[in-house]
């Protein structure tokens, strides 16, 4: 006598359902685990250099120059900030690199930097940092062009600074195809993107240091930092967006990836598949 098989047609769907569900939860979850971006410095500048990230080093003021705190306005509310002159080829305000090496080079190839920052006067181009490790050796790696122009590097600029003006400025820089891409934003907009055809561990990388505000031929301003943040990888549009325009309080968290609010809507869906298989 034949066996009749066991019918469990929409039970069985269910099991599917959720079988998948977990497989896909769980690669979100390691999608959203490598996505996240790792703050690795944090200067607020209420008054010194140190690192707000636990364990992390201060930064240094590198050439003898003067290190003033002062009193500003931004948006409405007090703010304690870091004046800094038009730095010399044999200064800078050096920020310690603790992102280690990335993009498949022996430097930080992959990183992202935001600053509240104002310059009080600019008549041309003023410098925003260096990566070449002697300052005297190259010139400076990201610009402001002058009063009302754009922010950028090799004759790519975009957006508008206007002096004496508040303005959070980001960068997110990563390998691409052999050269660098740069996305440079402006209050929380995308105002622009730059290909260099640098190498790997090439002109954008990063190594023991960044020489903040400083360039090897006098193409520097005095100015105003609140805020300072610098990141082991290239953020999102959608993440410096987030991040907005310039605050007394500074930049904040970058808020957990879209992945990561995909994982939790998961959740929710597996939970209902498991009390529909009950």
């Amino acid at each position: 006598m034949k066996s009749i098989p066991l019918q469990r047609g929409p039970n069985m769907t269910i099991r599917s359902k959720l079988h998948i569900a977990a497989a896909l939860l769980a690669a979100l979850a390691l999608f959203a685990d490598s996505a996240a971006a790792v703050q690795v410095g944090a200067w607020q500048f209420d008054g010194n250099l140190n690192n707000a990230v636990p364990g992390k080093a201060p930064m240094a003021v590198f050439g003898g120059w003067a290190e003033t705190y002062t009193s500003a306005t931004i948006n409405g509310s007090p703010a304690t900030v870091l004046s800094f002159p038009a730095l010399t080829s044999s200064q800078a305000l050096q920020m310690p690199n603790q992102a280690g090496a990335n993009g498949g080079g022996s430097l930080t190839n992959a990183w992202s930097i935001v600053m509240d920052v104002n310059f009080p006067v600019l008549t041309g181009f003023a410098s925003f940092w260096q990566t070449d490790q002697t300052i005297s050796a190259n010139d400076g790696d990201f610009f402001v062009r002058g009063n009302n122009d754009g922010i950028g590097i090799g004759g790519n600029y975009h957006g508008a600074i206007a002096q004496d003006t508040w303005n959070r400025v980001a960068v997110a820089v990563q390998p691409s195809g052999g050269s660098y891409l740069l996305d440079k934003y402006i209050n929380g907009v995308l105002v622009g993107s730059t290909t260099s055809g640098t190498p790997l561990d090439g002109r954008h990388a990063v190594g023991a240091v960044l020489n903040l505000f400083t360039d090897e031929d006098g193409e520097t301003a005095a100015g105003l930092v609140n805020s300072l943040a610098y990141y082991n990888t290239a953020l999102s549009a959608n993440d410096i967006g987030l991040l907005g325009g310039p605050t007394a309080a500074g930049v904040p968290a970058v808020p957990e990836p879209a992945s990561a609010a995909l994982a939790v809507g998961g959740l929710s869906l597996l939970g209902l598949l498991r009390r529909r298989l009950r």
